[in-house]
C-alpha cells in the first residue's frame, strides 16, 4: 500500500519481486515520481488499485515497467474493476505511460482541464474504443517517442470533442492521428456516446460520463446496448 503523501518510489524497487500480487495506490500528490522498471518482472502482479484518478493520471512514470498497471493489465477502484476511465475536473494532464498496458479499459474521459498529454498514455490499450477530451484548447502534446506506437489506438478508436473544434483536433499532429473524431456536447454528452455492439450494457450519466456496469446510485442515466441508447431511471 502506497501512502497518500509518498512522493517518490525508486527505480527497480520492486523488480523481479515474484510474490507480490496487488499494490494500492492512495497517493494524493500530483507530482510522485516513479523510477524506471520499479514494477518490472513481477509475474504475480495482477491488481492495483487507485483512489485517486486525477494524481494517478499525473504520476511520472519513468518508463512502462514503472508503472505496475503495465504488468497487471487490470486498474480498479473501491475493489471494483475500472473498464471505463473517468478523469476528475481539475487533472491538468495525462502523464508519460498513465494507461500503459491497460488492455481491459474500454473508453477515457478526459475533463475541460486538461492543458497536455505526454508519451505512450495508450500503449497496449487493446479494448479501448472511445476517447473523450472535453478541453476546447487543444491539449499540447510534450512528448517525444513517436506516437505510431499507439496506431492500433488511433484506428480503432473514436475520439470526442466539443462541438465545433473538431477541424482543431483534426489538424493537430498527434489528435489528428485518430481516424475518427466526432464532436458532441459537452453539456449533454449524450451524442458522444459510442454505440458498441458487443452486447454488453454501459451505462452514461446526463453529461455523458461514463460509470461503466448497472449503477446502484439512484437517477436517470442513458444506457447503451446493442447499438441503442435508452433513457432508463434507477430507483
Amino acid at each position: 500500500t502506497i501512502p497518500a503523501a509518498m512522493q517518490g518510489i525508486g527505480a527497480a524497487c520492486f523488480e523481479n519481486n515474484s510474490v507480490l500480487d496487488s499494490v494500492t495506490f492512495l497517493t494524493n500528490i500530483h507530482t510522485l515520481t516513479i523510477g524506471a522498471n520499479a514494477f518490472n518482472q513481477c509475474p504475480a502482479l495482477s491488481y492495483v488499485n487507485i483512489a485517486h484518478l486525477d494524481s494517478w493520471a499525473e504520476i511520472n512514470f519513468k518508463n512502462a515497467k514503472a508503472n505496475p498497471a503495465n504488468t497487471a493489465h487490470h486498474i480498479y477502484q473501491g475493489d471494483k474493476e475500472i473498464f471505463d476511465v473517468v478523469l476528475p475536473q481539475g487533472t491538468q494532464y495525462v502523464n508519460n505511460n498513465a494507461f500503459n498496458g491497460c488492455s481491459y479499459i474500454k473508453s477515457v474521459d478526459m475533463p475541460s482541464s486538461i492543458d497536455h498529454i505526454n508519451d505512450d498514455i495508450f500503449v497496449g490499450c487493446d479494448n479501448l474504443t472511445a476517447v473523450y477530451c472535453r478541453a476546447e484548447d487543444v491539449p499540447l502534446f510534450i512528448g517525444v517517442n513517436d506516437p505510431s506506437s499507439m496506431n492500433d489506438v488511433f484506428n480503432r478508436a473514436t475520439l470526442y470533442v466539443p462541438f465545433g473544434y473538431e477541424s482543431d483536433y483534426k489538424s493537430d499532429d498527434w489528435w489528428g492521428r485518430f481516424y475518427k473524431v466526432q464532436g458532441f456536447n459537452t453539456a449533454t454528452g449524450i451524442s458522444g456516446i459510442a454505440l458498441d455492439s458487443d452486447g454488453r450494457a454501459r451505462y452514461f450519466d446526463l453529461n455523458g460520463r461514463p460509470v461503466g456496469s448497472r449503477p446502484t446510485v439512484q437517477g436517470i442515466y442513458i444506457k447503451v446496448e446493442n447499438g441503442k441508447r435508452t433513457k432508463v431511471t434507477i430507483k
